[in-house]
């Protein structure tokens, strides 16, 4: 499997959203908005321990979640948010122009202030 690179898709998900605007989203490329937003940036260490739960979440086929040691972070316009969590999901949760790919990460992270950030990453 590979991850399939959209930066842009990235950005719409991984920006912070009201609840009932989370979850399932089918982006549209025709629906897009061109707009210049802050870069997403990365403070991953390659050397790592994690956890791995199957948290039996919509089934026990489905869900896998990763925990992460140590400090990792993702800067967002000069705001912090701490990597808490890594789950997948079998068949992706989103879809792009109503294609649905095999997996999809979700990399959730939260500020000091108690604000969650999701980036999202298709999966082929």
């Amino acid at each position: 499997m590979k991850a399939l690179l959209i930066p842009a898709l990235t950005l719409l998900l991984a920006a912070p959203v009201a609840a009932q605007e989370q979850s399932p989203i089918d982006i549209r490329s025709g629906d897009a908005i061109l707009a210049t937003l802050p870069p997403l940036l990365f403070n991953y260490s390659s050397n790592v321990s994690l956890t791995l739960l199957n948290n039996g979440a919509p089934d026990p086929e489905k869900t896998v979640r990763a925990t992460p040691t140590g400090a990792n972070s993702l800067s967002v316009d000069g705001t912090t948010y701490n990597l808490q969590q890594v789950h997948f999901h079998i068949n992706c949760e989103h879809l792009l122009n109503g294609q649905v790919f095999p997996m999809e990460a979700h990399f959730v992270h939260q500020s000091e202030g108690g604000v969650y950030t999701v980036v999202g990453r298709f999966i082929e």
